[in-house]
């Protein structure tokens, strides 16, 4: 297990499997509202990289120099959204992106916060799911039999953002 700081450096680019972890259970809490179940564990990801570790955590769910879920997911909650209408007249209307100036926040609290484990596997037993269902960790929504009602609406609110024309 590393920072999430460090992942650049040791990760490698092998297929595998990788969690992702909070520094501290109590980091997320002050996130969200105090209604919401935090569970009382600081794994919150769990993910497949089926070609490279380093492309799909480090590259995408880190780092988001592609499209990543996680990413997405981390912006909303830490009240990040996207720029209104960026979504207007694209094919894909699910993967909304955020401004430069908050990828870097957002970067910036990911390497602050969270920290990053993997094991590298080939090949791959797609032991994902079972992990997801039972572990049900807080930021995957896939899989999970009860995924976060709040990332879920937050997330939602991303979309619409980026779905709504702008104003002339």
């Amino acid at each position: 297990m590393c920072a999430a700081r460090y992942a650049p450096e040791r990760v490698p680019s092998m297929p595998g499997y990788y969690g992702i972890y909070l520094d501290r259970v109590d980091t997320i809490r002050g996130l969200v509202p105090t209604t919401v179940h935090v569970p009382d564990q600081r794994l919150i990801y769990i993910g497949i990289a089926t070609t490279s570790l380093r492309q799909r955590l480090v590259e995408q769910d880190l780092s988001h120099r592609s499209p990543a879920s996680f990413f997405r997911s981390v912006g909303a909650v830490l009240g990040y959204r996207p720029p209104k209408g960026s979504l207007v007249g694209r094919r894909n209307q699910q993967n909304y992106a955020f401004t430069l100036g908050d990828r870097d926040r957002i970067r910036l609290w990911i390497d602050r916060h969270l920290l990053v484990s993997w094991v590298s596997v080939e090949p791959l037993t797609h032991i994902e799911k079972a992990l997801i269902a039972e572990i049900r960790p807080l930021f995957n929504i896939q899989h999970n039999p009860e995924p976060s009602e709040l990332l879920m609406n937050l997330r939602h609110e991303c979309r619409c953002i980026a779905r709504t024309p702008r104003s002339r």
